[in-house]
């Protein structure tokens, strides 16, 4: 006999969660299961040449890159997407995000 068991987590609106798949054809399931790892879609994230402990430097190339993420999958893999790193100078992180953070 099938058991199913329909006992769920409530998650609140203002909870982020992250759904990781490892790929078309699975092809980083391997990876993510042999190296305990997975991989974030941020696309164009830049990394500073400083520590990443400057939070609110991190957060405004995170959102920069969400994005960029959002615009490609709206308008597709050959758009050019447009960002002005302007529009993150004055980001606050919001309680959600510190949260999820």
């Amino acid at each position: 006999m099938i058991e199913i068991d329909l006992r769920a987590t409530f998650i609140s609106p203002q909870k982020r969660v992250w759904r990781l798949f490892p790929g078309s054809a699975y092809r980083f399931l391997d990876a993510f299961k042999e190296g305990n790892i997975a991989f974030l879609d941020l696309p164009r994230l830049e990394f500073p040449d400083f520590p990443l402990t400057a939070d609110r430097e991190l957060m405004r190339r995170v959102l920069m890159s969400e994005e960029i993420a959002n615009q490609l999958q709206e308008l597709g893999p050959d758009h050019t997407p447009t960002v002005d790193v302007a529009d993150y100078q004055d980001a606050r992180m919001g309680a959600a995000q510190r949260e999820a953070g």
